[in-house]
């Protein structure tokens, strides 16, 4: 039998014989006490054992990379928050020297983009509101908005909006179900405001011109809208309950 020289890295005793083991990277055998578990981040951010032994020459320290960050908790909210209007303020219209908004060829207002490197069309504000009238009838009902309670003094703005204070009837453009009568598809008041205007409160009409209030309620917010901004009820905007 052939003589085999020991390892550099291990040591014979006789006396206090002691195994030896092949490091899982390098290869050279060393005591096999000698050798450690090589522990890394594998997706989680727990060190996790990855099976090798190796030697301290070999033994990597943890890639925190290789760990999920630790993302913390939003910040609580502010109670009673005010912010602002951005979408109002820092609305750019594109417009000619005697300040008339330019338009596409579709009538749609353009306004520069926050990169200012294009335009597009300007903000549209929708409106919603939800009424309340038992027994009521929506048969006939003329649109007008208001800034204020209709029933105690408010101010229609109808014209601010449109350039008229003649009203639509909408009563074609609401569906009723199970004594809610709800618009199922956008209710168009102006492709462009004719001037900047507070609007909160809805009033609906008998007729076109003067007629009777038939009812009101507030807008889920109160808005105000820029000048050259489409107008319109989004689908279902406008809830009014019969029961």
């Amino acid at each position: 039998m052939a003589y085999r020289w020991h390892p550099k890295n291990a040591e014979v005793d006789p006396n206090s014989p002691r195994a030896w083991g092949a490091c899982d990277r390098c290869g050279f055998v060393w005591q096999l006490s000698a050798l450690d578990w090589q522990w890394d981040f594998q997706g989680t951010p727990q060190l996790q054992n990855t099976r090798l032994l190796v030697c301290d020459r070999c033994k990597d320290k943890p890639q925190p990379q290789l760990s999920p960050p630790i993302i913390l908790p939003d910040p609580r909210p502010a109670f009673n928050a005010r912010p602002e209007p951005y979408a109002i303020d820092e609305s750019s219209w594109i417009a000619t020297q005697d300040y008339d908004p330019i338009a596409t060829q579709s009538d749609d207002p353009m306004i520069v983009q926050s990169s200012g490197d294009g335009v597009e069309a300007a903000n549209t504000t929708n409106i919603f509101c939800a009424i309340s009238d038992p027994g009521g009838s929506v048969a006939t009902l003329y649109l007008d908005l208001f800034d204020g309670d209709p029933s105690s003094g408010g101010r229609s703005v109808l014209a601010a909006i449109t350039g008229s204070s003649v009203r639509t009837d909408i009563a074609g453009d609401l569906t009723t179900t199970s004594g809610v009568a709800t618009n199922t598809s956008p209710i168009a008041v102006s492709s462009a405001s004719e001037s900047q205007t507070n609007i909160n409160w809805v009033g609906l009409y008998s007729a076109s011109i003067s007629g009777t209030l038939l009812m009101s309620g507030t807008c889920s917010v109160s808005q105000t809208i820029a000048e050259g901004n489409p107008v319109q009820f989004d689908s279902l905007g406008l809830r009014i309950s019969l029961t």
